[in-house]
Parts: C-alpha cells; structure tokens; sequence
C-alpha cells in the first residue's frame, strides 16, 4: 500500500524531481535510522546503574585528585579481540607487601571525603538508590558466596573503578593466552550492624573500616572463578595476573591498594 502511494505521487512530478527525488531517499532513510543504530551499538557494560556521578567541586587535593581519576575511568574500555598471544609466564610483582602498602589512616581520609556517611543497617541502602551501584550484575565478577558480612554496593567511581579492573584483567588474561577467569569479589560496603556482627568473631576488622563509606572493595588472589566449569580455581599464575593490572592501577594513581595476607585479598580503596 504504501509502495503504491509513493509510486503515484512519484508519477505527478516531473522527470527531473523524481530523479532527485528516488535519488535522495536512501539517505533519508539512513539517516533517519541512525539514532537506532547508535543505540544499538552501545555497549551495555559501558553503563552502570543510574546513580549521581559527578566530580567533587572543590580545591582540597582529594578532590583535584578525584577529578583526574574520574576523567580516566570515563574512557570507554574497547575490550581486545585480535591479540598475538604472548606465551611467557607471568612474573607478578615482586615484594606485594612493599608495593601495595597503602595503609587505612591514608585510605580512610579519602575514603570520608568521598564516600558516603556510614549507614546503620541494609535497609537504609534503599534510600541511598541515587547514591550507590550495585554492582553484583557486572560482568567478569562474581561475589563470594562466604561475602556475608557486606553488600555489593559502591559508589560509582569505586564501581567504574572494579569495572575496569576486571576489564583489565580479562585483556591480560587474553594476551598472555590464557582462559576466561572471573574475580572474586569477598567484600564490599559495610553497615554499622554488618560491621558489628563481623567484629565478634574477626579482631581484625576496623571499628572504622573504610568499607563503610562505599569506597572500598576486597578481590581475593586466591580464588578465581570458572564460569565454563562454574567452579573456583587457585592458581598462582593468576595471582601474578591480578597483581601486574593493580601495579598498573596504582602506579596511576587510580586507587589505593593494600596487600592482606592474612585476609588472602587486595584491599583496594578508590582515589
């Protein structure tokens, strides 16, 4: 019907219009499609939630500082395809004690400035939704089953930042010819009363944890998960993986890391 309707109208112009006309069409059409197409081809990872992400105002160097690390997560992450696959061994970093010593005094002063004020249960996240991402659903993680004392919220600079590691990791994964490995992520944001319940059986754990403020998170090196056997594996291969993309990250000055033996994880604090 419609092709009918356009070939009768086509017949009423003259020669020349048509031919203009018919000449004009397939790029109307194209670039009326376009916005389809643009929509189409963004990637979903790019995309985190929907909560306030804008960069701290200010002259106070916690906040300049914020400002250069959030201008470099905002670059979109093209993961690699084509890669000449190195068969080298990884070498890790050597000394992780010395490298990542970023102690909680330091962590914990950027951590209140940026973060938010401290919650008393899991319920009062709900009414933080324009403040927190959760970030349970992103790709190449996986929470701890054992993650009982935290939930996977954070605040969106700290999960653009557990984003992009992850990312990172996966192309390091790539390049050096090895499989597809998600990190395993065994704490995020703490309530007063999960922090409470954890300090009854855990001295180790700080009465004024940086965790409290949505900042921080822990990604263990002793376990990476196979989503192909869907089980977890140890590896020390992969440890030296992680360690190389955190040296990386924390020679930019993207993040505080500390190196816990004791807890077996990467303690990692967004700048």
């Amino acid at each position: 019907m419609y092709l009918k309707r356009l070939y009768s109208h086509l017949n009423k112009l003259s020669k020349q219009y048509r031919y203009w006309v018919l000449l004009a069409y397939p790029f109307a059409a194209l670039l009326l499609s376009f916005p389809l197409f643009r929509h189409y081809q963004a990637p979903k990872d790019n995309v985190i939630g929907k909560a306030k992400w804008s960069a701290p105002a200010g002259n106070h160097p916690v906040y300049k500082h914020a400002r250069y690390v959030d201008g470099a997560l905002s670059v979109i992450h093209k993961p690699l395809r084509e890669v000449s696959k190195s068969q080298e061994r990884p070498r890790g970093v050597a000394e992780l004690k010395d490298v990542f010593n970023d102690l909680n005094p330091e962590q914990l002063a950027t951590a209140e400035l940026l973060g938010i004020k401290p919650i008393s249960d899991r319920r009062a996240s709900i009414s933080l939704g324009d403040k927190l991402e959760d970030i349970s659903s992103l790709s190449n993680l996986c929470m701890s089953d054992q993650m009982t004392h935290s939930v996977p919220l954070l605040i969106p600079r700290a999960a653009r930042l557990i984003s992009s590691i992850a990312k990172s990791f996966q192309d390091s994964l790539l390049v050096k010819g090895y499989p597809r490995y998600d990190l395993v992520v065994t704490s995020v944001l703490r309530t007063e009363e999960d922090l409470s319940q954890l300090r009854r059986f855990n001295g180790n754990a700080s009465a004024n944890s940086c965790h409290r403020y949505g900042t921080t998170f822990d990604i263990t090196y002793r376990r990476f998960f196979d989503p192909r056997q869907r089980i977890d594996v140890e590896e020390e291969a992969l440890k030296n993986i992680l360690a190389e993309v955190l040296r990386d990250y924390h020679t930019k000055q993207l993040c505080y890391v500390k190196y816990e033996y004791k807890q077996a994880c990467f303690h990692i604090t967004c700048r």
